[in-house]
């Protein structure tokens, strides 16, 4: 879980500039700052509470193949 408060406001900027994404509500910036806020609630309850605002990210595993 990584604290994006300071970084929410231009998340949620960049997520505006997809014009092609234009209409789906996952982009959307009511929809980005209920997630950011719930997953603190989720996790970080205290910090929630005094408006942090965070982001769950999902560890990938990329497996590369040698030549």
């Amino acid at each position: 879980m990584i604290d994006i408060t300071e970084y929410l406001d231009d998340k949620i900027k960049a997520l505006a500039q997809h014009r092609s994404q234009v209409g789906r509500y996952y982009l959307s910036e009511t929809y980005t700052r209920w997630r950011a806020a719930g997953e603190g609630w989720k996790t970080f309850p205290i910090y929630a509470a005094a408006g942090r605002t965070f982001e769950a990210l999902t560890p990938s595993l990329m497996l590369l193949q040698h030549p």
